[in-house]
């Protein structure tokens, strides 16, 4: 069990989120604000002359969401982690879907949403399933905004959460993300339904590189994920010429580095499914 439990994690990480501080343990009652805490400074573990105050030079562009299929791959312990996320339209948005596996299981996530006219990413329903062993797990979220209530089904339980219009699911946070970067922001702050709380996901860019990849040079934003667990670091490399996409993906925890890298990225017709 101890081992299913690790790969799981191991696989949640590298299906692009994990994890985030938790803002509301217990479900808040309807009509009251969740507040945000301040982003914390953190030491950067990268090679870097930069200080945690520098702002790295950032051009506002004119950014619209276009359908794509990506894929990564991974290693862990001699272990090939392969990830496919993709986005595609349907009637009432988009929607966006991401699976990691190997030959001990799978995890996969869909997220369904459309974006308002002030750029505001709307979250409509979120499934999460995992497979691992042969050990099951699900999750759902479902986003009512006409009631003003979000359900959050996790191991059998269900969570009744207060409707906010900034509430974000774990898939949704991610396009809400590429967006401000696009809008040249440098710090972020989302608060997203996971597993029966409310989590606040918390970045911040700390410089830019040119990265080598498989695609060839690509010019990316390093991002750190900002957590209140100091033992545990993420750094993502996201392309602006991918849609700010993360292209790779570091996380450091106990002594270890894992390390996840695009391998193929295209551009697709959803009606079609092609190029």
């Amino acid at each position: 069990m101890r081992l299913a439990i690790g790969i799981a994690s191991l696989l949640a990480s590298f299906a692009l989120h994990g994890g985030g501080n938790v803002i509301s343990q217990d479900p808040t009652p309807a009509g009251e604000s969740v507040g945000l805490n301040s982003p914390q400074q953190q030491s950067l573990t990268l090679s870097d002359n930069q200080t945690a105050d520098n702002r790295v030079a950032i051009t506002p562009q004119k950014w619209d969401i276009k359908p794509y299929s990506i894929e990564y791959s991974a290693t862990y312990n001699g272990m090939p982690i392969n990830t496919l996320r993709s986005l595609s339209k349907d009637k009432n948005g988009y929607r966006v879907t991401t699976q990691a596996s190997n030959m001990l299981g799978t995890i996969t996530e869909e997220e369904t949403f459309h974006i308002t006219a002030k750029s505001r990413v709307a979250p409509h329903r979120y499934l999460y399933k995992r497979s691992i062993f042969g050990n099951k797990r699900t999750e759902e979220s479902v986003f009512d905004g006409n009631n003003k209530i979000i359900s959050n089904v996790y191991k059998d339980r269900t969570a009744q959460l207060p409707f906010a219009h900034d509430m974000l699911g774990p898939l949704s946070y991610q396009v809400q993300l590429q967006i401000d970067l696009a809008n040249g922001k440098q710090q972020f702050s989302y608060p997203v339904v996971s597993r029966g709380k409310i989590k606040e996901y918390r970045y911040r860019v700390v410089k830019t590189e040119t990265l080598e990849t498989p695609l060839g040079r690509l010019d990316t934003l390093v991002l750190e994920r900002q957590r209140d667990d100091q033992d545990r670091k993420t750094f993502l490399w996201l392309a602006g010429k991918l849609q700010y996409l993360p292209v790779k993906i570091v996380q450091q925890e106990d002594g270890e580095n894992y390390e996840l890298l695009i391998k193929s990225y295209t551009l697709t017709d959803s009606k079609t499914g092609g190029k």
